[in-house]
C-alpha cells in the first residue's frame, strides 16, 4: 500500500510516549500494529491510535530504526508491505520483513516479529459512556504543580502529581503547589510527573478512569492511558495556609535571562533542580548550582528586612516574575496566592 510519509511519521510519533528504551516488557521498544492500529506499552504508559496501514499488517516492529528512517527520507510517499524473512541461501522461512520503499532506488527492510507478545490486555479499555470532557485548564494545571515534584526514586509520592475531584497539586518537600479544578474524576490518584507531562501539548479533550488506569483521548483519535496509583497523598492544606506575621514582597520582572542562565547549571542535578532565590537589602542573588558550575545574578530590587533565601522551581519563579506577582514573606514559607493556584516554599534562615 502506499501512503503518505510525513501522516505515517506523525501516528509514529504521537504514540512514542508508550515507548521504552529496552524492551523491560516483551516488546515494550516496539511499533505493534494490530487490529488496525497502532499500539505502544511500556508497563506505564499505553498509546493507541488508527494506523496508515490499516488491518493489513500484524506485527512488531523496533521503533527506532523505523523512525530514523521514516524522519529521513525525501519521499512524500512510501510504499509499506510485508515480506517473508528466509534463511541466507536457503528458502526457509524464519520470519517476516517490514518493507517500506521510497522511489524505485530507495528501499528498507525491518525485522517484524508477527506474534503479539505485548501485553495490550493489561491496558483496560474504557466503555464508551465512560468517557467525559476534561476541564479546559486541565493541561494548564498539570504543567503548573509539575514544577513542584522532585525526581528522587527513593520516595515516589514526591514524583507524583495528586490529582483530585477538586484540584492538581504535588510537593517535594521544599515547595508545593495546589491549582483548583474540578476535574470530573470520582477518586484520587498519583501519576508519576514522567507521564503525566506527555499530554501536554497532545490537545486532550476526553478523559475516563478504570480500575488501574487514567485515559486520555484527543480529536485525532489517540489514546493514552496512564497507570495510576491509589496511595493516600501528603496532608498539604494545612502547609499552604497564609502564615502570621507574613510581609508583602513584589517580584520584579524581567528575570527570564536570569532564569534561563541559572537553569543551565540547576537542571544538571538528577534529584533537585530548584533555584536558590536569596534576600537581602535591596537586593535578590539567583543562583544555580550544577555538577559542572554554578551560575550567579545579583538583581536589585525593594527589600528591606532580615535576609532570607529560598528554593524555586524555575519555570514556577518565571511564572510569577511574568505577573510581578506579590509574594508573602512569612517566618518560615513564602506563599503566593495567583488567583489561578496557591504556592510555598520554605525559607531558609
Amino acid at each position: 500500500m502506499r501512503i503518505k510519509r510525513q501522516t505515517f511519521l506523525q501516528q509514529l510519533e504521537s504514540v512514542q510516549p508508550g515507548l521504552a528504551a529496552k524492551d523491560v516488557i516483551p516488546q515494550a521498544a516496539c511499533f505493534v500494529f494490530h487490529n488496525g492500529g497502532i499500539t505502544t506499552f511500556n508497563d506505564h504508559v499505553g498509546c493507541r491510535l488508527k494506523s496508515e496501514v490499516g488491518e493489513e499488517i500484524t506485527g512488531a516492529v523496533i521503533a527506532k530504526p523505523l523512525l530514523a528512517l521514516l524522519q529521513k527520507l525525501p519521499d512524500n510517499e512510501v510504499e509499506i508491505s510485508v515480506e517473508d524473512h528466509k534463511e541466507k541461501d536457503s528458502d526457509d522461512v524464519i520470519g517476516q520483513n517490514f518493507l517500506v520503499r521510497g522511489s524505485s532506488n530507495r528501499e528498507a527492510r525491518l525485522r517484524m516479529e508477527t506474534k503479539i507478545l505485548l501485553p495490550v490486555k493489561d491496558i483496560e479499555a474504557p466503555e464508551k459512556d465512560a468517557w467525559f470532557k476534561l476541564p479546559e485548564t486541565f493541561t494548564e494545571a498539570v504543567d503548573v504543580v509539575s514544577s513542584c515534584t522532585s525526581k528522587d526514586d527513593t520516595n515516589f509520592m514526591i514524583t507524583c502529581i495528586h490529582l483530585h475531584p477538586d484540584y492538581l497539586e504535588a510537593c517535594d518537600n521544599i515547595q508545593a503547589v495546589r491549582y483548583p479544578i474540578k476535574t470530573g474524576i470520582a477518586e484520587e490518584m498519583l501519576i508519576p510527573k514522567e507521564n503525566i507531562q506527555h499530554v501536554l501539548g497532545m490537545d486532550m479533550v476526553k478523559v475516563a478512569v478504570t480500575p488501574n488506569f487514567i485515559h486520555f483521548r484527543n480529536p485525532a483519535g489517540l489514546r493514552m492511558s496512564l497507570r495510576r496509583y491509589k496511595e493516600t497523598y501528603l496532608e498539604l492544606t494545612p502547609v499552604l495556609v497564609l502564615e502570621d506575621g507574613s510581609k508583602k514582597w513584589t517580584l520584579p520582572g524581567a528575570l527570564a535571562d536570569t532564569i534561563a542562565c541559572a537553569e543551565i547549571f540547576s537542571q544538571e542535578n538528577p534529584e533537585n533542580q530548584e533555584l536558590k532565590v536569596s534576600l537581602k537589602e535591596d537586593r535578590m542573588l539567583i543562583v544555580g548550582v550544577g555538577s559542572s558550575g554554578t551560575y550567579r545574578e545579583t538583581k536589585k530590587v525593594s527589600y528591606s528586612g532580615k535576609p532570607k533565601s529560598f528554593m524555586i522551581a524555575p519555570k514556577m519563579l518565571a511564572e510569577l516574575a511574568k505577573q510581578h506577582q506579590e509574594v508573602m514573606l512569612g517566618p518560615t514559607k513564602i506563599h503566593v496566592s495567583t488567583g489561578r493556584f496557591v504556592y510555598i516554599s520554605s525559607i531558609e534562615d
